[in-house]
């Protein structure tokens, strides 16, 4: 059965509101909705902008926080319920002990074409650098292990749970910077962080101390009231990383968080993801930026053609980080053509 949540206890007519389940997107989709103000007195409201003002609208959660969701007009279940239900169990449990991320021989095919071959890999907790070369199969392991995708064979297991029975309680410990960033376009810095706080289970006036508190390490201050289509790419891909920060969670999918951030707002990541990773959260994170990596990482894992070709310590190799990148990647053979002489 499918589910979708309201955030408000309404129902929108189908002729008025259209709900649109997006399959891709990494968190969930706001409702296309009239321009006629919705009332309710739920104490979980999301912002979201009209050209009539901000006006408190439904919102449908998609495949991104709960991957089985489509359209429906009605109300099957309730984010606190879920909530509830979600403590019942119990996330790394001490069968699992330090296996957080768990992938198991995980194969991913587009077209035919293979990009991932057999993935076997588990990550323990502090901050794990996943390199390789455009095309390894980076994003697409992030994917897989986000549960925006499956696998096509092998399995995914998050904290020892799976996707397929337990997703809502992967997603509410799980924070992801995705390869496409996940924003609301139409809405601003500011209002994209309150309209996500609610689905982790935070109550307006954490989801705005947070927000607030994120906003200024990230320098997003001044813009916080910049629509994110408006925004610089460096605005908009901390503002995903915020999004990802916002509830506190247990582990951390980050694709490229280091790609287009000016040098004081890197330098302030590095200080939040080594602090979260002393706090107990799990990170796993792309990067090109090998001298980043180097002074981060607690581990490097490279991907070459869709495999898992080195796994090591940074602070225990013989080699540096760049030294062994290059020498299973192939070092750089820089040529000047002919035509860029004159």
């Amino acid at each position: 059965m499918g589910v979708v949540f309201f955030v408000f206890g309404h129902v929108p007519s189908p002729s008025r509101n259209r709900l649109y389940h997006s399959r891709s997107h990494p968190r969930f989709h706001p409702a296309e909705a009239g321009r006629n103000s919705i009332s309710a007195k739920s104490p979980m409201r999301v912002l979201r902008r009209s050209d009539s003002g901000n006006v408190r609208w439904p919102v449908s959660v998609n495949r991104g926080l709960f991957p089985d969701c489509r359209p429906s007009s009605r109300i099957f279940d309730s984010v606190a319920e879920h909530s509830e239900k979600a403590v019942r169990r119990s996330m790394f449990t001490d069968e699992w002990g330090n296996r957080v991320i768990d992938c198991r021989a995980a194969t991913k095919n587009y077209a035919s074409k293979p990009v991932l071959r057999g993935i076997d890999l588990v990550v323990e907790p502090g901050i794990c650098a996943l390199l390789g070369a455009n095309g390894a199969g980076k994003s697409t392991l992030l994917r897989l292990l986000s549960g925006l995708e499956e696998p096509d064979s092998g399995s995914v297991f998050i904290g020892g749970l799976g996707f397929r029975n337990h997703a809502v309680e992967i997603r509410r410990n799980l924070g992801v910077l995705p390869e496409g960033l996940g924003l609301f376009e139409s809405l601003t810095v500011i209002e994209n962080l309150m309209a996500i706080g609610p689905i982790y289970g935070l109550t307006k006036s954490e989801t705005a101390a947070r927000a607030a508190d994120l906003l200024g390490l990230l320098d997003l201050t001044q813009g916080r009231h910049t629509v994110a289509r408006d925004c610089s790419f460096g605005m908009r891909k901390k503002t995903a990383l915020a999004m990802a920060l916002l509830h506190k969670p247990k582990v951390l999918l980050l694709d490229e968080p280091f790609e287009g951030i000016d040098p004081a707002s890197s330098a302030v990541i590095e200080m939040l993801l080594g602090q979260l990773s002393r706090g107990g959260t799990t990170i796993l994170l792309t990067s090109h930026i090998l001298s980043v990596v180097q002074k981060i990482a607690t581990r490097v894992v490279i991907l070459h053609q869709g495999r898992v070709e080195s796994d090591f310590s940074p602070s225990t190799a013989d080699e540096g980080v760049e030294e062994v990148y290059f020498s299973i990647v192939g070092e750089p053979q820089p040529e000047v053509l002919d035509w860029f002489r004159s």
